[in-house]
């Protein structure tokens, strides 16, 4: 991965980890419960968002456990299981919650009439302050690594006013592409 790379990766890293944030913020400060039919999207949207900078990428990779303190990876896996066993997957046979088994097809009876549901598993909001406070831990790494990243191929140089595009091959190829908008 070369320098261009590295640095389209954490700035990618950032907008994910803030678009995290936002989603469990927006769940907290509306007290957004388990039965609100807006609830396993946003909580979706935390977990798949956190996750995006771990998922592999075509054209730069992915960033990977190394990128993460040592003394946070246990919790930092704990939000890539549930983001691949319940929010971004949907696997039949998982792990029990609730003493159901989750993901499963729910079939209330009555009176010769059928009715499905899906058991969805659903942390609590309780268990949003962890991916909060590991997108900001990890939000402030990724920015600080652009920023040193950003120096050192150039973007900080005097740049002529116009829109561009970040041209992720190696040099000698240029830096910036004017950009068609």
């Amino acid at each position: 991965m070369n320098e261009r790379q590295r640095f389209w990766l954490r700035h990618y890293a950032c907008r994910a980890f803030q678009h995290a944030i936002e989603s469990c913020h927006f769940l907290l400060r509306y007290g957004i419960h388990p039965e609100s039919p807006l609830y396993y999207p946003l909580m979706t949207a935390a977990y798949v968002t956190y996750s995006r900078p771990f998922m592999s990428n075509f054209g730069v990779g992915r960033l990977d456990d190394s990128f993460i303190p040592a003394e946070r990876l246990a919790d930092h896996k704990h939000i890539m299981s549930l983001r691949s066993t319940f929010y971004a997957h949907s696997d039949a046979i998982e792990p029990p919650s609730s003493n159901q088994p989750s993901n499963a097809i729910i079939v209330f009876a009555k009176d010769g009439e059928l009715q499905f549901a899906l058991h969805e598993m659903k942390t609590l909001p309780p268990g949003l302050p962890l991916v909060i406070d590991m997108s900001r831990l990890l939000l402030a790494k990724a920015h600080d690594e652009a920023e040193e990243i950003a120096a050192k191929i150039g973007l900080k140089a005097n740049i002529p006013d116009g829109v561009y595009h970040l041209n992720l091959a190696d040099e000698p190829a240029p830096l910036l592409v004017p950009a068609n908008v």
